[in-house]
């Protein structure tokens, strides 16, 4: 494919090619009778070559001066060049003119060969018309030649040149935006395949074309400032919103999505305006001169105005950051003649962009202009400047009348949604203020800052009652807004990269509401709502009330410590109400069917994969099961408890107390610890055997005695009960022939799941309980049978969850006031009551004994 910006080779090429038909087809033509032969036009034929010469050498020159005055501008770089180069025809015109003269060459080569009596050409009738040829390419070459002239002139001019900048800027910047959704279609298509390309993740540097445009046209501008040339200026920043506009309109068209307002930009060329525009800022502010610095706020309003219209956070990101960018470079090059213009306009320009903007739709942008906001009152705070923020304050709740009265009255939307918005909205902004007032004390403890009064006044003003103030402490504490990347921030301002930091982001705003609410607690305090954080509140006050009383503005009403005591108080009653409000919150959540088949998945599972005394009975053939219909006289047995009603209950949203989910698997293990406790019991009365047990020998030749005793050829189960961890550990780590541990090796897979060893061939069971050693030898298929009888329908365990209502609590404790024993008050032990499930797990089991005598119980003797 040829190169658009050099197509002189191409082009020259196919004049060759055209010429050469064009002569070809004259030749075929019957000769034109006014022209002279082809012997006679020589001489003319001559002359034209000559002149064709001079005027390439013409063109040449005109060539090189072109190329020349394109070098010597300033504002002329390598792409510049090209592109003049490619618009000027320079190269296609030069080629022509070459051709020309190769074609009047021509003409005069065949009139040669007429003369020297070629036979092939003389034989051709037409060659005569080679003269009209030539003399049609003198015209050409001379024609080609102004029109290169005409051509540079008209392109070097100001407005000419203008244009093809932007025309340049632009197709950069379409090339790029294309390079970058290329990029994104192919992460999204390795993400797909689950092949994710982690080079995707970064820009290639044919996205960088677009960044070089920006940087291109900021350059120039700051010439044209230092020169002098507003006009130039003024052209240079008014081109930025062109191309922006340019990349949106071309991402529009493939359906590219906007981010929400806060969100970093990944398009270009708007990725790295920010960036790029940072210097050009300091460039501009701190040369002092106004009406360039107008140029850029007509930027970032634009910018603002636009991603709002358009509905692009990440646009209205960048404009929203430029105002704080301008204020930021004032403060640090101490521009007293620009700091006051770019303050004052911080957030006047906003007003206009949301008229019209419906109030679902303003919400977010608004919430990050309160970002902003934050984020420039803390600047303001940082270099001491009490002024600019109390102006800022004053600026904004301007923006925030004038927005209420636009939702309110302007508006179509209805009222009642428009104030819940803008409340929402409010309380953001004072969230905002509340961590900004937490920071003033905490720099004027560290003598960052010499006095946080003027900061605290500004913020005391949002709060004259403790509810409000509660509230947002609340959801500040709660609410992923409330852990806000500021706060963590500042936690790390003077870290060193990578060192570790402890983050309390919260101590922000922790901080304000400790020293707001001694302010308020002049006398007893209503009660306050802290939704569920009232014990974290009350921790964090106690521990720092005492550091933070210095910074409490007195009144005439109280003393500190009568402050300290009433605020104290409500936080303590704000802690009785949310634990209230929690209790009867869980006792109104209903159990979930998901939650109770899971646990019960659990137990059963749980239940039989871990009785392995009733696998062991069934092996020997001493295992019967019976249906729930027959009359077996089997109690229902296993165990019950009272547990949190959380575990269970379906989760609300919000709920001010979160809990995982019950395992039923514990519960299924005791099933089986309890079949292995039974036959204990079973074999409590089996005959004694007395031999020591104080070693691992003493064990090995406790069971041997016991198994020689019976007499069995058969497999014997052995029961451990009491303490023998010393013994079996040991016997692990050494075990002697004979001996397979649980964790033996190679072994252990031919172990059943349960069974701790074999010795001989016989299973050891442990059962884990307190008390002395004992050891059980029982031969199953001749001691007895394990019986198991269905619980329920064709159930072999009962698994039961029951929730506790008001009147079940009631009955309860009128039956056994005791429940609850560490909570004395009837009605808090009432509603306790109703926060709790009752969770049992029953079966019907039994071991029936037909020949005790097939049994050993091996004990020490006396005198150990």
């Amino acid at each position: 494919m040829p190169d658009a910006t050099n197509p002189g080779p191409d082009r020259g090429r196919l004049l060759i090619v055209a010429a050469a038909l064009g002569i070809g087809a004259l030749l075929a033509a019957p000769p034109i009778e006014w022209l002279p032969p082809a012997g006679d036009a020589r001489p003319l034929l001559g002359t034209l070559l000559g002149a064709q010469a001079a005027i390439a050498a013409l063109t040449l020159a005109v060539t090189l001066f072109v190329l020349q005055v394109v070098g010597a501008r300033q504002d002329a770089d390598d792409r510049m060049s090209r592109e003049y180069v490619r618009k000027s025809q320079v190269r296609p015109i030069f080629w022509s003119s070459v051709g020309a003269v190769g074609v009047t060459g021509l003409a005069l080569l065949a009139t040669e060969f007429i003369g020297a009596g070629a036979p092939v050409i003389g034989a051709t009738p037409g060659v005569r018309n080679l003269a009209l040829l030539a003399a049609f390419a003198f015209a050409s070459n001379l024609v080609l030649a102004v029109r290169l002239f005409e051509r540079a002139v008209l392109l070097a001019q100001p407005d000419a040149w203008r244009r093809l900048r932007r025309e340049l800027y632009e197709r950069n910047v379409r090339e790029s935006v294309h390079a970058f959704l290329r990029r994104r279609q192919l992460a999204d298509i390795s993400a797909e395949d689950d092949e994710p390309d982690l080079s995707l993740m970064f820009p290639g540097p044919e996205e960088g074309v677009a960044n070089e445009a920006i940087q291109s046209l900021l350059g120039y501008a700051l010439r044209a400032m230092g020169e002098w040339r507003q006009g130039d200026h003024e052209w240079a920043i008014e081109t930025i919103p062109d191309l922006v506009t340019c990349a949106m309109d071309t991402l529009e068209r493939e359906r590219f999505n906007w981010s929400s307002p806060g969100s970093q930009p990944e398009w270009p060329p708007l990725q790295g305006l920010d960036a790029n525009l940072y210097p050009f800022r300091e460039e501009v502010i701190s040369g002092g001169r106004r009406e360039y610095a107008f140029g850029l706020l007509r930027l970032d309003y634009w910018l603002l105005r636009t991603g709002i219209g358009r509905r692009c956070g990440e646009l209205f990101t960048v404009g929203l950051e430029g105002y704080r960018r301008n204020y930021e470079i004032t403060t640090r090059l101490g521009s007293t003649e620009l700091h006051g213009m770019f303050r004052d306009r911080a957030w006047s320009v906003l007003r206009g962009a949301l008229i019209n903007v419906p109030v679902e739709e303003a919400l977010p942008y608004m919430k990050h202009a309160v970002r902003q906001q934050e984020r420039l009152l803390a600047d303001a705070m940082s270099s001491q400047d009490a002024s600019d923020f109390k102006s800022f304050m004053d600026g904004f709740s301007d923006l925030l009348r004038h927005l209420r009265f636009t939702w309110d009255v302007e508006t179509r939307w209805p009222r009642s949604e428009s104030a819940e918005h803008y409340e929402d909205l409010l309380q953001t902004y004072r969230i905002a203020l509340m961590g900004l007032g937490g920071r003033a004390v905490l720099l004027s403890e560290s003598q960052t800052i010499s006095d946080p009064g003027p900061y605290l006044e500004a913020v005391h003003s949002e709060y004259v009652r403790a509810e409000p103030l509660a509230a947002d402490m609340a959801r500040a504490l709660v609410n992923p807004e409330g852990e806000r990347s500021l706060w963590s921030d500042w936690e790390m301002e003077g870290a060193r990269s990578g060192e570790p930091r402890s983050v309390q982001a919260e101590r922000y705003a922790l901080t304000f509401f400790c020293v707001r609410l001694l302010e308020l607690a002049h006398e007893r305090m209503p009660t306050i709502d802290l939704g569920g954080s009232a014990q974290r509140v009350l921790d964090w006050f106690e521990a720092n009330a005492g550091r933070l009383e210095r910074h409490v503005q007195l009144g005439p009403d109280a003393r500190i410590e009568q402050r300290r005591e009433f605020a104290a108080k409500a936080l303590r009653d704000a802690v009785l109400k949310d634990e209230v409000a929690a209790d009867e919150e869980m006792a109104r959540r209903e159990l979930s069917t998901e939650k109770i088949a899971e646990f019960t998945a659990g137990v059963y599972a749980a239940a039989f994969s871990n009785n392995v005394i009733e696998r062991l009975f069934s092996r020997a053939g001493a295992f019967e099961y019976l249906a729930s219909a027959a009359d077996v006289g089997l109690e229902e047995r296993g165990p019950s408890q009272y547990i949190s009603k959380g575990f269970l209950a379906t989760e609300p949203k919000n709920a001010r107390t979160h809990y995982g989910q019950l395992p039923g698997d514990e519960w299924g293990r005791s099933h089986g610890d309890d079949v292995v406790t039974m036959l204990s019991e079973a074999l409590s009365k089996a005959p004694d055997i007395e031999t020591p047990l104080t070693s691992e020998q003493d064990l090995l030749s406790a069971i041997d005695a016991a198994v020689d005793d019976l007499g069995s050829d058969s497999d014997a189960i052995v029961l451990l009960t009491g303490d023998w961890n010393r013994i079996t550990f040991d016997l692990a780590r050494d075990p002697p022939d004979g001996y397979e541990p649980r964790r033996g090796g190679l072994r252990v897979h031919a172990l059943e799941r349960g069974v701790e060893a074999r010795y001989r061939g016989h299973p050891i069971i442990w059962d884990r309980t307190d008390g002395d050693r004992r050891l059980y030898v029982v031969e199953p298929s001749k001691w007895g049978c394990f019986v198991r009888a269905q619980v329920e329908g064709d159930t072999d365990l009962l698994v039961e969850v029951d929730a506790i209502s008001e009147e079940r609590a009631r009955e309860m404790l009128s039956e056994n006031p005791n429940h609850l024993p560490d909570i004395e008050d009837h009605d808090e032990k009432l509603r306790k009551m109703q926060t709790y499930v009752r969770v049992g797990v029953a079966a019907r089991t039994e071991f029936r004994v037909k020949d005790p005598s097939r049994a050993r119980k091996v004990v020490p003797p006396a005198s150990e």
